[in-house]
């Protein structure tokens, strides 16, 4: 009889899981620091006119974009939530009844409605059209998108 008996082969030891929490709130942030909100591509034809002075917006909540442009066709159209419109008369009942989901999304501020316009194919008739509209659905703030000329 010996005094030693054979050492049994022990199994791999399991693997920890108390730094799991840890590594998935750090994937967690990670994703949501390195996520970029892509905005919807405009369905109408446009091209923003240039210039020397603009302030740009920070607070981008507040924002609804209003697109007025052409199609393929050459037809003036406009746009609100990728609705596209072919009278004003239907577009201006789309932004007075998307005028509450806008008051909504400002959380109590005072909504900004930008204009992105075609340059070279709307007219200034049209713009005015749009912008008496737009005064009729009791909006106040009213801005005009451009590219920065340099």
């Amino acid at each position: 009889m010996s005094k030693f008996s054979k050492k049994k082969k022990r199994g791999t030891p399991g693997i920890s899981t108390a730094s799991l929490p840890d590594i998935v709130f750090m994937l967690l942030f990670f994703f949501m620091t390195v996520t970029v909100v892509k905005e919807n591509p405009a369905k109408v034809l446009y091209t923003k006119p240039t210039t020397k002075f603009y302030d740009k917006i920070e607070d981008r909540n507040t924002i609804a974009y209003l697109y007025v442009g052409t199609d393929d066709k050459g037809n003036i159209r406009y746009e609100i939530n990728g609705q596209v419109y072919d009278k004003l008369t239907s577009f201006r009942d789309e932004i007075i009844a998307n005028k509450e989901y806008v008051l909504k999304k400002a959380k109590g501020k005072e909504p900004i409605y930008t204009l992105k316009i075609d340059k070279d194919n709307v007219d200034v008739q049209i713009v005015a059209k749009v912008r008496k509209a737009l005064q009729e659905a009791e909006i106040q703030t009213i801005l005009y998108s451009s590219d920065k000329r340099e």
